[in-house]
């Protein structure tokens, strides 16, 4: 099968389960807008996707404008920021500014090492999510203490009635290093989400990995932090069936992305639906995108 053949395949299946338009289909899927403000990171994780995209570019403001209005018009009503780290860009309060005009919900999703720094400018806006991604390529004991520096202002930040959500990847984790992560941040009034990232399936002991989800249901049945545990699921979409990455397949979250260099990126474990941005004819090529964003 081609693209085309693709695109039209996926189209009749919805037709047929009497999704009257394209926002209906979005909402039903659950699909929403990932944006990466710029490519490049203060940081080095192993299992970083960087959301499929080179690791550099910075997203402009007018590029901003004209690409939110579009994907609001389509049917999509959440956004999320990310990176590499969205905190690096110098404007990251105006893109926020913009996508709370078009967005009915407006995220970011940050390492934290800058959240001293930018918290302000979070504040400043009309942000809904905050989500940090606490694991990183160093040890446990960096891990502990770059949690120390940030706890106190993720409370603030919720003092604000901005969604916190803890991102915990189960990657060089062991029971000893989770309780000590765990309590640092036991007394965030949010959501803990836990998973093993996808592609690294082999570095995981299946044994191991449900004490620590049991764990952590024991743990925190009496606490304000609501656990999800995120399993890997083998998408089995319609494109799938073309894709010679699915057993290493890297697509956690049911979005449509868009990089700091101007590309669509409708699915993560391959770039043969990749398409840099058409702007004579946005509307359109988000339609198409967000077709196949929306088969997995």
């Amino acid at each position: 099968m081609n693209i085309s053949e693709i695109l039209s395949k996926i189209r009749f299946k919805y037709s047929c389960q009497n999704d009257k338009t394209l926002a209906d289909v979005i909402l039903k899927r659950n699909v929403y807008f990932r944006v990466s403000l710029c490519g490049f990171c203060n940081n080095n994780c192993l299992f970083c996707h960087n959301e499929g995209a080179p690791k550099s570019g910075i997203l402009d403001l007018q590029t901003a404008y004209n690409v939110f209005h579009e994907a609001s018009n389509i049917g999509y009503n959440k956004i999320q920021f990310t990176g590499g780290e969205p905190l690096l860009h110098p404007q990251v309060e105006k893109f926020i500014d913009i996508a709370t005009v078009y967005f009915q919900q407006v995220g970011l999703t940050s390492n934290g090492l800058l959240l001293h720094q930018q918290y302000m400018k979070l504040l400043s806006t009309r942000i809904d999510q905050f989500h940090i991604s606490l694991t990183d390529s160093n040890t446990v004991y960096d891990i502990l203490f770059r949690i120390k520096s940030i706890v106190k202002y993720l409370k603030i930040i919720q003092e604000h009635e901005i969604n916190i959500q803890i991102n915990l990847p189960l990657f060089g984790i062991d029971m000893i290093k989770l309780k000590k992560i765990i309590r640092q941040i036991e007394h965030i009034n949010g959501t803990l989400v836990v998973f093993e990232t996808f592609g690294h399936t082999n570095l995981y002991n299946a044994n191991s990995v449900e004490l620590m989800v049991n764990f952590l249901k024991e743990y925190l049945c009496d606490k304000r932090l609501f656990l999800i545990h995120r399993k890997g699921i083998v998408p089995t979409g319609i494109k799938c069936t073309i894709c010679k990455n699915l057993k290493c397949c890297k697509e956690s979250s049911r979005s449509l992305r868009f990089g700091a260099d101007k590309i669509f990126r409708p699915c993560l474990a391959t770039r043969i639906f990749d398409e840099p941005l058409d702007e004579f004819n946005i509307h359109k090529q988000l339609a198409r995108m967000t077709l196949l964003a929306i088969d997995y």
